[in-house]
């Protein structure tokens, strides 16, 4: 996400315990006690999108028994996910971090995937399933 410079750990730099985004200038710092930071949500991470979908269909074998065939499709359109900062193994949100920022790479879990399969694959999920009702 980001391409920051190392950890600036002269007190005399005016930019003191901040990281210089590469290529601007940006610094990401840590605040001094009793001075505010910049606030909460203010960096954008990847963005998430989720296509979950299913189809049932059925069968009125007497008139007291009943069968449903049903199919489900979890991330159906297997849309790749990455993780924010925050929860990627490969990136930390610690300025004081040599991973500051970095999301390469990793593939976040959905919630409705992790219910099929008990790792909760980050990829498409194909159920499928018979109910015999009586």
């Amino acid at each position: 996400m980001y391409q920051t410079g190392p950890l600036i750990t002269n007190s005399a730099d005016p930019h003191f315990n901040c990281r210089n985004v590469l290529g601007t200038p940006t610094y990401f710092c840590i605040p001094q006690p009793g001075q505010n930071g910049w606030g909460r949500n203010f960096v954008m991470g990847p963005s998430f999108w989720n296509l979950d979908s299913g189809i049932a269909k059925n069968f009125r074998m007497t008139e007291r028994v009943n069968l449903q065939f049903r199919a489900e499709f979890f991330n159906i359109l297997n849309h790749a996910n990455f993780e924010n900062p925050r929860n990627a193994t490969s990136g930390s949100p610690s300025l004081l971090s040599t991973s500051f920022g970095q999301t390469c790479c990793v593939a976040s879990s959905l919630p409705s995937s992790a219910t099929v399969i008990a790792i909760g694959e980050p990829n498409r999920v194909i159920q499928f399933g018979l109910k015999l009702s009586f």
